[in-house]
């Protein structure tokens, strides 16, 4: 090629780069920014991602599944829904502590200080007892310290040494399932005679009347026994306790009194058990107020 055609060759190849280049560039930055945002949320997401929680919510699925099915093969299939709809105290404490402190045998892992807050939206370990942390954050007051060593720091100094504080949810997840079977047990009493015709089984045509009575005492006594349980290892105060007592006698009360061959007198216990959850829900907020008006103060 002659030298003037290969000039006249390259001044055509320079018109025509700036034609095609943007393009290219284009595509090239948009795929750039594309995985550069999606790799941020990504590994945002996997660094604040609760798997745990998430797992608990999913395996409540199976027994939401079940439980319709369970009416005409179990004889007290108001205890699978007591399971079924109280699963919310396992999931509410994994959404805030993630696997940290549940029990072993639910995937759980102990709670303790110096144990990872990875994936868990509040930490498990005093931001002044970190590596690298700031030395002017204060440590938690002597009085608001737990009492065990073994113990997370943002538990109260009542909590205790005897009573692993894993356990929590579980006991609270036990005491609820057997509110929920002794108020449903109530309920099911106003279709006793549609569900004979109909092979539905319940609790109520399993234990009658009189059966109903003892065996309802008796879950109340051991729905009172797991939420104290529940409690003893936080370190909870005296309302929420007393807010316990309260609740288990108003519902033996309850049971008690009922005329279980009246469907409206069912019906209004029934209902009343919305008073019964709030009172519990007013027994453990008063307790955490008193608890910090103590470590406002300095101590019990």
């Amino acid at each position: 090629m002659a030298p003037g055609e290969q000039e006249q060759q390259d001044d055509e190849n320079a018109e025509d780069a700036p034609s095609w280049m943007p393009s290219v560039w284009r595509s090239a930055l948009s795929s750039l920014c594309l995985c550069g945002v999606g790799a941020l949320l990504m590994r945002s997401a996997g660094c604040v991602f609760n798997e745990y929680a998430v797992g608990t919510g999913l395996a409540s699925l199976l027994f939401v599944a079940v439980y319709p099915s369970l009416k005409r093969i179990f004889a007290l299939p108001q205890l699978f829904l007591g399971i079924t709809f109280s699963w919310g105290a396992l999931f509410g404490w994994a959404a805030i502590l993630g696997p940290y402190g549940m029990p072993s045998i639910l995937g759980g892992s102990r709670l303790g200080p110096g144990k990872p807050s990875h994936g868990t939206p509040l930490a498990v370990e005093p931001l002044s007892s970190a590596k690298g942390a700031d030395e002017s954050i204060p440590a938690p007051s002597p009085a608001c310290a737990p009492s065990s060593p073994s113990t997370p720091w943002f538990f109260s100094s009542r909590s205790s040494p005897l009573l692993p504080v894993e356990w929590t949810p579980v006991w609270l997840y036990v005491g609820c399932a057997l509110w929920t079977l002794t108020y449903d047990t109530l309920y099911a009493f106003q279709d006793v005679r549609d569900d004979k015709k109909m092979g539905i089984r319940s609790s109520a045509l399993t234990w009658g009347p009189r059966g109903t009575r003892l065996w309802g005492s008796l879950a109340i006594l051991a729905q009172g026994v797991f939420w104290t349980l529940a409690g003893a290892p936080l370190g909870v105060p005296e309302p929420y306790y007393i807010g316990v007592l309260c609740c288990c006698g108003w519902l033996a009360r309850t049971l008690w009194k009922t005329d279980l061959g009246n469907g409206a007198a069912c019906a209004r216990a029934f209902a009343g058990n919305h008073r019964l959850g709030a009172l519990f829900a007013a027994s453990i907020v008063a307790s955490k107020i008193l608890e910090y008006l103590e470590c406002v103060r300095g101590g019990p």
